[in-house]
């Protein structure tokens, strides 16, 4: 089944609302979540593989060397596709993240992951 992300956002806000009186208080000082799902799937992938394990700090700093050494800044199949392992390594990534991010492409390209249809599958 899919489910919107504001249907899973609101039924987690009411759940911890109802289970956790710190929570509850906490969403009423913030206010609504604003975070919004990323739309660019090979994107998200990227971010979440370079993200895995190090601090958001690193994180941020690795993908704005990454969007640098891109076409128009865009992280997509094509503009990352000539990068080879050593390149993706001088941008300051681990060696695992490196080939996560060159089999991901690998998958992308031949056809085994098919990220236009990501979207659409069930939830399940």
């Amino acid at each position: 089944m899919q489910t919107s992300f504001s249907n899973v956002v609101a039924t987690a806000i009411a759940y911890l609302s109802e289970i956790d009186p710190v929570m509850r208080a906490a969403i009423e000082r913030v206010g609504p979540c604003t975070l919004e799902p990323d739309s660019d799937i090979f994107n998200a992938l990227v971010d979440a593989i370079i993200s895995q394990q190090i601090s958001v700090k690193a994180a941020d700093a690795i993908m704005a060397r990454v969007r640098a050494a891109l076409p128009e800044g865009k992280v997509t199949p094509e503009a990352l596709l000539p990068f080879d392992f050593e390149r993706l390594r001088a941008l300051g990534l681990s060696t695992p993240k490196a080939r996560y991010i060159r089999n991901l492409l690998e998958h992308v390209y031949s056809g085994q992951l098919q990220l236009e249809i990501l979207s659409e599958l069930d939830d399940e």
